[in-house]
């Protein structure tokens, strides 16, 4: 194993660097050397936000999951990839609501009467409404259909 010295760290890392960051292919003005906290070694040079992004997703893995986990990070992210790619169920979260109804709460007028265009509503029935009005109307339509189990 070799060892680098802080003082030629910073031409390493010009030498070494793309033009992409591996991990969230952010151009790389802003980039550092990466080392793994396990080994001491250089794994390779990121976006500086990607690193932080890293170490806190490492430290999260060792600090909630890993001892109840038989499988290492790499394959866990692996995993939680596949996981986020495939398809949601078609059952809306009652924070999912929330959420949905408070980004609604901030859009223009225009936007509002659009989307709840979109959902069904005439125009006759949003015609004289206030945003918080609109925004109720939204949540009504987004959780009227109820999940039986």
């Amino acid at each position: 194993m070799k060892y680098i010295k802080q003082s030629d760290l910073r031409d390493w890392r010009n030498a070494n660097s793309t033009n992409k960051c591996p991990i969230s292919r952010a151009d790389m003005e802003d980039c550092v050397v990466d080392h793994c906290h396990t080994s001491g070694r250089i794994r390779g040079v990121l976006h500086r936000q990607s690193n932080v992004l890293l170490g806190k997703i490492e430290n999260a893995w060792k600090r909630y999951v890993n001892k109840s986990s038989t499988i290492e990070l790499p394959e866990a992210l692996r995993n939680m990839a596949d996981y986020l790619e495939r398809e949601n169920l078609d059952i809306l979260h009652p924070y999912g609501a929330t959420q949905l109804s408070k980004k609604f709460a901030v859009k223009k007028m225009q936007q509002q009467e659009k989307i709840l265009l979109d959902l069904g509503f005439k125009k006759s029935d949003i015609k004289d409404l206030n945003s918080r009005e609109r925004t109720k109307l939204f949540r009504k339509k987004i959780t009227q259909n109820k999940y039986e189990s």
